[in-house]
C-alpha cells in the first residue's frame, strides 16, 4: 500500500522500483486493507479487556 502509484490511460498502477507499471488488483488491495485493520481492531479489543 506504500508503494508509489501512477495514473495512466485511464486506470490506477503501482510503480515498482524499475519504473515498471503493474495493474493495481482492487480485490487484493481491499482484502489486505480490511485484514490489517480486522487484526488492529481485536489488538484494541484484547488491550481493552486487560485494562479491567
Amino acid at each position: 500500500m506504500t508503494k508509489n502509484l501512477k495514473y495512466t490511460k485511464g486506470a490506477w498502477y503501482h510503480v515498482d522500483g524499475d519504473d515498471k507499471l503493474t495493474p493495481i488488483d482492487y480485490g487484493k488491495e481491499i482484502h489486505k486493507y480490511y485484514q490489517h485493520w480486522h487484526k488492529y481492531l481485536k489488538a484494541i479489543e484484547v488491550n481493552k479487556d486487560d485494562d479491567r
